[in-house]
């Protein structure tokens, strides 16, 4: 797969937008009723879910084009969407569960066999709804399905693209009645960010740079609309704007396609630290609520609170993408580089 540098920055920056909310909305929960420094700035950070799902799509088809209708490439596919996703998310999720049970902060989790495995999984096992030890991860529930719903491509075209079609036309038709399932993970309109990601790599592939450029402009000018029209938290943007979901999926792909098209245009350079940023996104986006959560409880503690310190603010969540790079360093990186080599070569068995 090629490297698209600058997407990768992007990814980076996405993961701390994320940290950076996650820092406001632990500081109005420690401090309940009370303003929080950076809010203004700070509640619009859970946009880089929507970003996350849009770029996944577009990296997953960029990945994965040539699989497409070759079942034969299947094991391969789901050996390296399992590598990719499973292994720190696992060591992570135990040793937050493992300091949960020790009365290190709040066990707000299930523990019924079946809630467990769910989680573990990133998978509906369980006939209740699943709130997975990692909060963060309800995003990879997602990212599991769309991965399972693009293996129907690998295995069939004319099938896969069918039941996708079928699945995009179902999100639409809720949504536009006003009787979408929004705690349906299937059908809810979280899922069109997939399916713009894919649609933008297939622009990419012919985009020249004046349509980058176009590309870029637009997406400015549909993310402007967006900020000053629009205040939301993501609870009050999901629940109660979900039509929103139509006009930032197109942003974050034309923002995608614009970048990604001007550098593949013009070559550009991208600086090492937002490039590292990007490597360590997915440690980042794990661990770094955790982070903050001790953090606050730590402070509360010692009688200082960050709800209204923009020093304590800052302090805490560059503490949060620190410790996520440490982690990507400690234990993803290594475990990737050691797990990647035994499944490349199950691959190549597979294949030959």
């Amino acid at each position: 797969m090629n490297s698209i540098r600058t997407i990768q920055a992007m990814r980076g920056l996405a993961a701390i937008a994320v940290a950076f909310y996650h820092v406001y909305i632990i500081a109005r929960q420690v401090s309940p009723g009370s303003g929080v420094v950076m809010e203004q700035f700070a509640r619009h950070g859970f946009m880089g879910v929507n970003f996350f799902f849009v770029l996944s799509g577009f990296i997953i088809l960029m990945a994965h084009e040539k699989d497409i209708g070759q079942v034969d490439r299947l094991k391969n596919y789901i050996s390296k969407r399992a590598l990719r996703i499973y292994p720190a998310y696992w060591i992570f999720t135990t040793l937050y569960v493992i300091a949960a049970f020790m009365g290190l902060g709040a066990s707000d989790f299930s523990t019924k066999p079946l809630d467990l495995l769910s989680s573990y999984a990133l998978f509906q096992i369980s006939p209740d709804k699943v709130v997975p030890p990692l909060k963060v991860a309800w995003t990879l529930f997602y990212e599991v399905q769309f991965y399972i719903a693009f293996s129907l491509l690998i295995i069939s075209r004319r099938f896969g693209f069918t039941l996708l079609g079928i699945w995009f036309a179902s999100i639409c038709v809720g949504l536009a009645s006003g009787t979408e399932a929004v705690d349906s993970r299937l059908l809810s309109p979280w899922n069109v960010y997939f399916f713009v990601g894919m649609a933008v790599f297939i622009l990419y592939k012919r985009v020249s740079n004046v349509g980058a450029m176009l590309a870029g402009m637009a997406a400015a000018c549909l993310l402007l609309y967006y900020f000053l029209n629009y205040n939301l938290d993501i609870h009050e943007f999901h629940r109660e704007y979900g039509y929103l979901h139509f006009l930032l999926a197109p942003a974050f792909g034309l923002l995608i396609l614009g970048i990604a098209g001007l550098e593949k245009t013009q070559n550009w350079s991208v600086p090492y630290p937002l490039q590292f940023l990007g490597d360590a996104s997915y440690s980042i986006y794990l661990v770094h609520s955790a982070v903050i959560s001790v953090a606050a409880i730590v402070l509360r503690k010692i009688g200082l609170h960050m709800h209204d310190n923009v020093a304590l603010y800052f302090i805490v969540f560059a503490s949060s993408v620190i410790a996520g790079c440490a982690a990507y360093l400690i234990v993803e990186r290594p475990l990737t580089r050691r797990l990647k080599p035994a499944i490349s070569l199950k691959a190549s068995q597979v294949n030959s």
